[in-house]
Parts: structure tokens; C-alpha cells; sequence
């Protein structure tokens, strides 16, 4: 899949650290079916999310930042 995506377009990756994405979606929903294992999940699927294209750390930036930066990779690409 990671080959398809790369093949079809350019891929941005929005990076956060775990205890962030945590952080954001506030309490544990355990009547989401994967939340018990969200973040085993997290951890086995990042080197996947990595290679799979451009990745930007988007920690403690703001919604303008975040969208220069990804306009910075676009014209180098």
C-alpha cells in the first residue's frame, strides 16, 4: 500500500509523539474497539507511517506552521 500511495502521490506524514495524540483525544473510549491496544498500535505502525514518505514533526506548532512547513516540502518536491 505504502508503494501504491508513494506512486500516486506525494505523502506527508504529521508527525506527533504518542502521550500528544493521548493528550488530544482526552479520555480513553474503551467502547472504541482498538483503544486498549492504541498504543502498541502506535508504536508497531510508525516505521511504516516513516517510510511511507515526507514526515514533520508537528509538535507544539500551530495550525500556520504546520501548513508552511508542509508548503516548504511541496516546492522541493
Amino acid at each position: 500500500n505504502i508503494s501504491l500511495l508513494n506512486a500516486a502521490s506525494d505523502v506527508i506524514i504529521l508527525t506527533l509523539p504518542w502521550l500528544e495524540h493521548k493528550r488530544r483525544l482526552g479520555v480513553a473510549d474503551e467502547s472504541r474497539a482498538l483503544w486498549g491496544d492504541a498504543e502498541e498500535l502506535y508504536k508497531l505502525r510508525q516505521p511504516g507511517y516513516r517510510s511511507a514518505g515526507v514526515c514533520i514533526d508537528v509538535q507544539g506548532l500551530s495550525t500556520e506552521q504546520i501548513v508552511d512547513k508542509v508548503l516548504e516540502v511541496v516546492a522541493c518536491e
